[in-house]
């Protein structure tokens, strides 16, 4: 990872005689300030190459893990896992709004609406050089269908035809005209928003084809919120599965909550992220909103924020309306990256690994070390927060190792490394 916001680190491995093992089974670099080591015990001529990660491997000091104290740590680079985003973008009538306050720019003939803003964002974070080996993939919701022969009808709301397959957003009555004709609605099928628009890559070419794809775009129609969420994290989680060496989330930009097709409430909406968050191969579920003010309300950052935190991130990004939404939603993409990049490492184990010898030390700047707990899996964090976890392929085999966000937060302000101990028995609560 090329990134500024990217930081290396330095993994050690440990060997260890000792015949204990518990059962933990069931449950663009860039290299951070070198600590220094302490000087290396002798070795002896005939000591065996340490098993499970190919190659031999430097002593580096003696490390004592629990009770064992006949371990010898090694250490060796660990390279970052490679992330890949698929963004769920709203594209409905909404954005289309003009931004308040904004002047059209010399020579432009209109005033820059949302649409406009997020589109330039979403251009610029694709074309940034730290973002390159990105894995980025794209679809927008609603995706329109068109009913023909429908008995239409006019919401009595005035926002627009509707019949009995197409319903007024707000719960407006359908006033029968008494014609039939054809008519363009959100879909509400999941299946129909489970294939991007431009698939997830990080080829050269992938920037090219998400702004062409963005170029295309002209906002229009509802907010299908629950049946785009579900398909966004069905092919988020088959990308998951089919890419085991990569690390991959969902992000869900919108400007508004959802207002046609099932689900349509938040608790429904994050039991969905939820579910995708605390699967074998775990998508998160970030969510970026462009609001005014008034259109959040009172509850609209809470109702955001019980998304986003079913979805295993913090909060939810809110970028207001009234100030500079193109930079704001930039820096949300930047946050969203940085917050996952860092904290996943890879697990490139040959037969000889013993998964239930695994462990996890934590060493500050100013070289005090903890001992970091198997927690089983995401959901133990919240047990045991100064911990780790294996992600696991479709088959329960461990191919990633995963820092709680406790840990996480301490990674990646640069405070602290982390050094994996292979050869005594993983430590769990």
């Amino acid at each position: 990872m090329r990134a500024i916001h990217c930081v290396g680190w330095l993994v050690a491995f440990a060997a260890c005689s000792s015949e204990a093992s518990n059962s933990a089974s069931d449950t663009s670099q860039q290299t951070s300030p070198e600590l220094p080591a302490p000087a290396p015990p002798a070795r002896s001529e005939v000591e065996p190459p340490l098993a499970g990660f190919g190659g031999e491997l430097d002593p580096l000091a003696d490390d004592v893990i629990g009770d064992d104290a006949s371990c010898l740590a090694q250490t060796q680079q660990a390279e970052q896992i490679g992330l890949d985003i698929l963004l769920m973008l709203d594209s409905s009538g909404s954005m289309a709004q003009e931004l308040p306050g904004v002047a059209a720019a010399p020579g432009a003939a209109a005033v820059p609406t949302k649409w406009d803003a997020v589109r330039q964002s979403l251009e610029e974070f694709v074309q940034a050089p730290e973002t390159s080996d990105i894995g980025v993939g794209l679809q927008y919701f609603p995706q329109q269908q068109t009913a023909c022969d429908e008995e239409l009808g006019l919401c009595s709301n005035l926002v627009g035809l509707c019949s009995t397959n197409t319903p007024c957003p707000g719960g407006a009555q359908c006033l029968p005209l008494g014609t039939t004709g054809c008519l363009d609605s959100a879909s509400c099928d999941v299946q129909t928003y489970a294939t991007p628009a431009v698939g997830i890559s990080n080829a050269p070419e992938r920037a090219a084809a998400i702004i062409a794809s963005l170029q295309g775009v002209v906002p229009q129609g509802e907010t299908p919120t629950g049946p785009a969420l579900s398909g966004a994290l069905q092919h988020a989680q088959q990308w998951a599965i089919d890419h085991p060496g990569r690390q991959v989330v969902a992000v869900l930009a919108t400007d508004g909550f959802p207002t046609v097709c099932a689900p349509d409430q938040i608790a429904d909406l994050a039991g969905l992220s939820a579910a995708a968050a605390q699967a074998e191969r775990p998508v998160k579920t970030f969510v970026v909103g462009v609001f005014s003010n008034d259109d959040l309300g009172q509850d609209g950052q809470a109702r955001l924020d019980e998304l986003a935190r079913a979805g295993g991130t913090e909060r939810a990004f809110v970028v207001e309306t009234g100030g500079d939404v193109s930079l704001e939603f930039l820096q949300a993409l930047e946050a969203i990256r940085s917050s996952v990049v860092g904290c996943t490492f890879g697990l490139q184990a040959d037969d000889a690994l013993d998964f239930d010898k695994v462990n996890l030390k934590l060493t500050a700047a100013d070289g005090s070390e903890s001992q970091l707990i198997n927690a089983a899996d995401a959901a133990g964090c919240e047990r045991d927060g100064n911990g780790w976890y294996y992600v696991r392929d479709e088959r329960g085999t461990p191919t990633q190792l995963e820092v709680c966000p406790a840990v996480c937060s301490t990674l990646q302000l640069g405070q602290a490394r982390v050094d994996l101990q292979i050869g005594c028995a993983t430590i769990i609560r």
